[in-house]
Formats: structure tokens, sequence, C-alpha cells
């Protein structure tokens, strides 16, 4: 350890026995304030103050997705946590997609749903996001174009009365509006999760819940919390008819 001679007499770095100096030169740094250590100013380490603007955005954005968590009607999220039951009990697939950051939510919900739910119950969820087959899908069909690599996969397992369940905080991605179109015309029945205006998926699922929100960060972060809704339901050892 060195330490610095305050007096300026001699600009050299001295071998002497540890001390405190660099300890407090640290922390100085991290609090961001200007301090004086043996006639040494320790100045700001990141440039221009910390400001109430600086300081008031995460407020803000709080405040937004407090909003947009508000705007969630649990009727419909009842419904489809009715929906998920019934394909349970009768051996129904459930798939599940997403287009951009909504690919993970799609994602997410699997992992809930079966996570814990289905080790303790005799009629486990048969269900599948689709979005985690799409890097295998490119590498494959070079020929397939973004906006049917959700219905491609539809093709080869959906049936009658299974479930397709698509998020998209626009509503208007191409590839979810597909797949949901598809698997209205072989007969699934067919979920929503938007936000904004709803888009065309609004207009095409058979049970949409929208996120009337026009901000894109809180309607995803909403459509997190839907998916913990349903997920957690049947994951949820206190919601005693999940069982």
């Amino acid at each position: 350890m060195v330490r610095l001679d305050p007096r300026g007499r001699n600009n050299q770095l001295k071998n002497l026995e540890p001390t405190g100096f660099h300890r407090h030169l640290v922390v100085a740094a991290l609090l961001n304030k200007v301090v004086s250590l043996t006639g040494f100013e320790v100045r700001r380490a990141v440039k221009g103050p910390l400001t109430a603007k600086t300081m008031e955005y995460p407020g803000r954005y709080k405040a937004m997705v407090l909003n947009a968590i508000q705007s969630i009607d649990l009727g419909k999220v009842d419904q489809v946590i009715q929906l998920f039951k019934a394909a349970r009990a009768h051996g129904r697939r459930i798939f599940v997609c997403g287009s951009g950051g909504s690919d993970s939510v799609a994602s997410h919900l699997l992992c809930d749903l079966v996570k814990e739910a289905n080790y303790s119950h005799p009629s486990p969820f048969r269900i599948l996001a689709l979005s985690d087959q799409l890097p295998k899908l490119i590498r494959i069909q070079d020929g397939l174009t973004k906006d049917r690599v959700f219905v491609e996969q539809l093709k080869n397992f959906a049936e009658p009365e299974d479930i397709v369940m698509g998020i998209c905080a626009s509503g208007n991605a191409p590839s979810i509006v597909s797949a949901i179109e598809y698997a209205a015309w072989i007969g699934c029945r067919t979920v929503g999760v938007t936000g904004a205006d709803g888009g065309k998926l609004s207009q095409l699922a058979e049970l949409n819940i929208q996120v009337p929100v026009s901000h894109m960060g809180s309607i995803e972060d909403a459509h997190l919390v839907i998916c913990h809704m349903i997920g957690y339901y049947f994951a949820d050892p206190e919601t005693s008819d999940a069982r």
C-alpha cells in the first residue's frame, strides 16, 4: 500500500505502511461528494450533479406501470384461467407465442405453469412456447418467412379445441396475427394479450386481454403481471382449487 505526500514536496509514491487513504478515496467517489483528505481533494467521479430531475423519472415510470396494471381486466384474466383449467382436464394442448420482447414473456408463462403445477397434478399441462423453437426453425428452413414461423409449428401439432395464446404489445406483429388466424381457422380457442389500441390481434382473438396504455415498457411490464396471474394461480399452493 502506498501513501501520497500531502505537502506536495515529493510527487513520487513511497512504500509505507498501509493507511486508510485509498479506502476513503473509493468511498468518497461512491458517495459522489467533494471531500478533503490531508490536503487533497477528491472530486466528483461522475460528471454533472444529481438533480431532482434525474431522480424524478423512476417515480414517473413507476406511476405509469401502476396505471397499466390497474387497467388489467381481471374478469378476462379469470376467463383465460378457466380455459387453461379445461384444457388440462381434457388433455388439450396450449401453445403460447410472443413477438419481440414478448417471446420471453411467453416462455416465462410456460415456466410458471410447469415449474410446480405439473409436479403434483395427475393431469399435467401440455403446453409449448412456440417462440423457443425459432432458432431451430430459422436454421433448418431457410425459405420460411418470419411471418409464418408460428403457423408452421401449429400445422404440425395444433388440433381443434387446443388453445393458442399470442402476446404482442402492438397487436400487429405479422407472425402473431398469422398464428391466431390459422388457429381460429382450424377450430382452436384463441387468446390475445395486447396493448395500446389492441391492433389486429384484438379483433381476431376470441378472448383479448388489452392493456390500453401507450408506453411500450409499461405494456410489457403489465403483460408479465398478467402471465404471473395465470401461471401462479396454478403454481401457488394456496390456490386450493387449482390442484
